[in-house]
Order: structure tokens, then sequence, then C-alpha cells
């Protein structure tokens, strides 16, 4: 039904055109003649499809000896509709030249038969023929080929942490409808194959959105998109495109804090949120004294910045890459220091002997040969909150000296002297107890029996006591050392 259609409207069509044709016969046997060239022309192809062109040869004949070109075109009212080529050429003098001229229909001319007048004008002096040029513009659609116009556009520069965006126009030149057609775009980034369909001389813009990967590597890129037709798998249209890929980088240190026993653990945390390697530098503060207890991985450079001393570090960072700075103030061994000098103070006080025995002596009689008598003195003082009992005081005496008969008032005498052949001359005193703080001294007299001359020193003085829990302790005073 539809073929017998088509059938009858191209009958109508080809009535209309006869008178056309018939005229085209007459002019075309007939010989344009101007003074100093002849032109005439012969249809090669006059029935075309809207993506054909028409062919004609076009004689001319130069009767002058100067070589001359002449110009080909048509006038101002078929000029809007109809493309030609070539618009110009040469011909020697004296010769007669072929051309073959083809008519191209534009994008915008109807369907239809046309009576075309192609003007040949010699350029020197403006002589113009005028040749009746007679074609049909077809509507039927089998004999169309694939013919598509494709317009590509892409952001020049994309983000990659937001989609992008791709428009792609498709038109249709012709009446040929198109089923199917085959669209590919292709980068290195993404990819997509879709189908379309177009009518006779429609046109479909489709928008396309792709999820570009947030850490694709920054740069230049391509895309490709080809249009293949489905019937014969031939390429009809191809467009590349080019578009670039920002960088983009976030580095925004983290801080954490952990603390014992003394020792501070400081860790600073970094991620490159990013698509390309990026440097971050990190400073902190730290004074002389701190640097003392701090140690840190990685090392630090020290920067001092207004006065102020800095722990610094450059650290490199790869996209998605973690790194970390670890600070440590390790104050432990200054407060086991000062942790054993509390304790050495207080078992000081704890374990020290409660009474102090200190020995002094002077010279109370001496001569032009040397001392002949000394004058000795110990002092007791209990220095706890506690009373000490069962006290008994020890002194021994140079084996050149001996015990003066004189005794002091208000000094207590020894309680026993005794005399050994190996340990010499020893002095007991015996006390019940010494209160709180109570202050003892004893004092006595030694002669000598011969001269002292030079250097003297006294043996030391002990003192033996009950601690209150059924233990005795001794405690012994220094040497005295006398210079003459």
């Amino acid at each position: 039904m539809e073929n017998s259609k088509l059938n009858g409207k191209m009958a109508v069509k080809l009535v209309k055109a006869l008178p056309l044709f018939l005229i085209f016969l007459i002019f075309a046997s007939m010989v344009f003649a101007q003074s100093g060239f002849l032109a005439n022309m012969e249809i090669q192809n006059s029935r075309i499809t809207p993506s054909d062109y028409a062919q004609y040869t076009v004689t001319i004949k130069n009767y002058d000896l100067n070589n001359k070109v002449f110009s080909l075109g048509f006038g101002a009212a078929d000029a809007p509709n109809w493309i030609i080529t070539p618009s110009s050429v040469e011909v020697l003098g004296g010769e007669e030249k072929n051309i073959t001229v083809k008519v191209y229909p534009k994008s915008t001319t109807a369907l239809g038969s046309y009576l075309l007048g192609l003007k040949v004008s010699d350029d020197v002096d403006s002589t113009k023929i005028s040749l009746p040029v007679i074609l049909t513009l077809d509507a039927y659609v089998s004999g169309y080929p694939p013919s598509v116009a494709l317009n590509v556009q892409v952001p020049g520069v994309q983000d990659p942490r937001e989609k992008m965006k791709v428009s792609v126009l498709i038109r249709n030149r012709n009446q040929l409808d198109i089923k199917n057609l085959i669209v590919q775009l292709s980068s290195d980034i993404f990819s997509k194959q879709y189908n379309i369909s177009l009518a006779p001389r429609i046109e479909k813009t489709n928008e396309l959105v792709f999820d570009i990967p947030p850490l694709q590597t920054p740069g230049d890129y391509n895309l490709n998109v080809k249009v293949i037709y489905p019937q014969t798998g031939n390429i009809i249209a191809e467009s590349d495109s080019a578009f670039t890929i920002s960088q983009y980088s976030s580095i925004n240190p983290e801080f954490f804090s952990e603390t014992s026993w003394f020792l501070t653990t400081d860790t600073i945390v970094m991620q490159n949120k990013g698509n390309y390697e990026r440097t971050k530098e990190v400073a902190v503060p730290a004074n002389w004294l701190e640097r003392i207890f701090i140690s840190t991985n990685p090392s630090a450079t020290l920067e001092k910045l207004n006065g102020q001393t800095q722990l610094k570090w450059v650290v490199s960072l790869k996209p998605t890459e973690t790194k970390q700075i670890v600070i440590e103030k390790n104050y432990r061994l200054l407060a086991i220091i000062v942790l054993l000098l509390i304790l050495a103070v207080i078992g000081y006080f704890i374990f020290r002997s409660p009474i102090v025995i200190l020995k002094e002596a002077a010279v109370v009689s001496r001569d032009e040969e040397g001392i002949s008598e000394i004058k000795v003195r110990i002092f007791l003082k209990n220095r706890s909150r506690k009373a000490v009992h069962n006290i008994t005081v020890t002194d021994k005496l140079l084996r050149i000296t001996e015990l003066a008969d004189t005794h002091n008032m208000g000094s207590l005498r020894p309680s026993k002297v005794s005399k050994t052949s190996k340990k010499g001359t020893l002095l007991y005193w015996d006390l019940d107890s010494l209160e709180s703080y109570e202050e003892r001294i004893i004092t006595y007299r030694i002669k000598s029996k011969l001269k002292i001359v030079g250097v003297v020193t006294l043996p030391r003085s002990r003192v033996k006591f009950d601690t209150g829990n059924g233990r005795e302790r001794i405690k012994m005073s220094s040497a005295t050392i006398f210079i003459q």
C-alpha cells in the first residue's frame, strides 16, 4: 500500500517535471555565443537525493588569444539553496575546455524539481552566458546513504569528586529513517555504548552522566565518540574531545594524647585525602626543658619562630596515604630520681641514729717542747622524739697519754677505766637515758707522757644504746685532728 502511494507521488512529480525537461532539451540544443567565448552544457546526472550531488559537463571555448578565467555560479535567487564546484576555471587562449560541474543541495533545500540558471562569466570584460540547469531532488528513501552530524561537549576541567556531564548531539542530515544507531563513548576513565533512532532530518541530544574515581590521577584525557551504522558496521561519524582532571588535596592533622605514669604520648595522624602527592609541614612548640625529656618518631628538626623554638616535620603523603608522628614526653626517670631522693630523705630520718655524738679537744698546757696536757669534750644529744635508754659511751686514750686526776665540776666521771696491752686505756660512761632532745657533755683531761709535737689524731668515741625494741645500736664520732 505504501509503495503504491509512493509510486503515485513519483508519477505526479515526473508529470510536473516534464515541461522543464522539454525546455531543457530546447536550450541544450542551442549554442550561446557572445563576443570572446562560447559555452554549452550536457547532463551527466540530474536526479539526486539530499545527500548526493548532480553532475554536468560544461564546455567553454575561448576565442580570445589570451588566457582567461571564467566564473561559474548561480544567481541571487538560486545561490542560497545550492552549492556549485568548481566556482572558476581557466581556459587557454584559442582553446576549448570541458569542465565537470557538481551541484550540491544545502540541508535546507526542499524536495522537488528545479530549473536553475548557471551563469558563466568572463572576468575580463564581464560578459555572461546563462545555461539552464534542470535537476530533481527526490524524496525516495531507499537510496539514501546514512549521513549524520555529531557534536560532543565535555567540561574543559573536571573535578573527580563530582559527576562528569557529557552532551552528545546527533543530527540526521537526510531522509533516511535510521533505527538503532550505535553510539560508543570511550576514554581511559569511563566508557559507554547506547542505541538511538533518528527520524529523517531530526536531531537528538543525550545528556550522559559519569562517575569519576575520586582518586583519578590529575592530567589531560581524551574522549572518543563513534557513531556506527548498525546495518553495515561502518563508522559514519567520529569525534575526539579533550578534558582535564583537576588536582585536589586535603590534609588535616588529627591530634591524640595519652598519659600513663609520667609518660605522655602525643600522636599526630595525617591522611592525604586527595588525588596527588603532597607535603605537609607540622610544628609543635617545645622549650629547652621539655626537649630534655622528649623523643620523636620520626626525628624532628628545630626551628625558631617569633622567639619560640619548635619541633618541625615535613611529611610527604601520596594519595590516600596515612602517616603519623609520635611525640613521647618521658618524665619517668625524673620521677624515679625525685622518688629516690624523697625515699633517701625519709630513710635518713627513719634509720639515722637518734643520738648524735661529737668529740673535740683543746690544748690546756704546752711549752716550747710541745703539748703536755689536752682537754677532751664529748657531746651527746638525743635528736629524736623518744627517750633513749641504756647508754654507754666509750673512749680510748692515746698510748702516749694518761688520764689526769683533775675533775671538772658538773662533768660525769668515767664509770669504768680499763687498761689492756692491746687496746690501751678505755674509758666508759654509763647513762640510764636521754630524754627527747636532751644534751649531755662529758669532759676529761689527758696528760702526755712525752711532749707532743706536730699533728695529733685522737681515736673516735663510741656510744652504744638501746633503741627501745630490744636492739642495740652503735654510733661513732668523727676523729679529731690537732695541728701544733
